[in-house]
């Protein structure tokens, strides 16, 4: 199933690329006033940043002029494989009127975690 791939790192912390950190300060004239959802490896340097556990920035409030997350890819990937799951599970009891939905979900995980592993990397 792996076809001789192994996972590089459990991670799903990725930062982002630093041309998109300079394009978004770009686009906000300069600085970033928060970045909610910050970590220790973080290179946007916003004014004011939240991190885990000290402060969860989705709890905090968010009064600052310009924001910026990195969105979380990671979770898409969890979320098709968990459908990919429930497929195989359906399909083994009840067969599903079109099997090849488990092959493109199937595809859609692969490209998922090959866009994962490129991301880790460049940061490494």
């Amino acid at each position: 199933m792996s076809a001789g791939r192994s996972v590089n790192s459990q991670s799903q912390s990725w930062g982002t690329p630093q041309k998109y950190v300079n394009a978004v300060r770009k686009f906000f004239g300069g600085s970033i006033s928060l970045d909610p959802c910050s970590n220790e490896y973080s290179i946007v340097h916003a004014n004011t940043e939240f991190m885990l556990p000290l402060n969860d920035g989705l709890k905090e409030k968010w009064c600052y002029p310009t924001i910026y997350i990195n969105p979380p890819t990671g979770e898409r990937e969890l979320t098709e494989r968990e459908t990919l799951t429930r497929m195989r599970l359906n399909h083994a009891i009840t067969p599903l009127d079109n099997p090849l939905q488990i092959k493109e979900v199937r595809r859609t995980i692969a490209r998922l975690a090959t866009e994962r592993r490129v991301r880790e990397n460049k940061q490494q």
